[in-house]
């Protein structure tokens, strides 16, 4: 029997089914049985698909966003590329997480920003435990409603 190794959306799907199960966990005041001792280290391309989805559950968030800085053009990015708008960097000890979004026209920028940002907070200190997070949100571009 050969072994195939899964595909990165396969191991994407994986993380985010574990998340929801946590989150429903949590909402319904579920605790652990017992706590187990060590470190938890989480990879940035998992802190980036976390944040990514946080993003994507705020009200007025159409989407991610990449920019392509030869053509100068923003692109709006399918719901499986999610980690290519969310940028996750180390600055002075603290981690530093800049999201790229697209927004629905007609909504508060500013209230937009203050949700985004502290629903990557919560998120990725109930999650992956860190509690020393800088978010950063840019908006690439607005979206009218259809």
């Amino acid at each position: 029997m050969r072994y195939f190794p899964p595909n990165v959306h396969t191991v994407k799907l994986y993380l985010w089914t574990i998340v929801r199960s946590l989150q429903a966990l949590y909402e319904r005041g579920s605790t652990m049985a017992k706590v187990i001792p060590g470190n938890l280290r989480v990879s940035n391309d998992c802190i980036a698909d976390l944040a990514g989805y946080a993003a994507l559950e705020c009200y007025g968030v159409v989407g991610m966003a990449v920019t392509d800085h030869e053509e100068g053009v923003t692109r709006l990015l399918p719901t499986t590329r999610l980690s290519r708008g969310v940028d996750v960097s180390a600055e002075d000890g603290r981690l530093a997480v800049d999201l790229h979004v697209v927004v629905e026209q007609g909504v508060n920028m500013s209230a937009i920003s203050a949700n985004l940002v502290s629903s990557v907070k919560f998120l990725l200190g109930r999650i992956a435990e860190l509690e020393d997070v800088d978010v950063r949100v840019h908006i690439e571009g607005m979206r009218t409603s259809r």
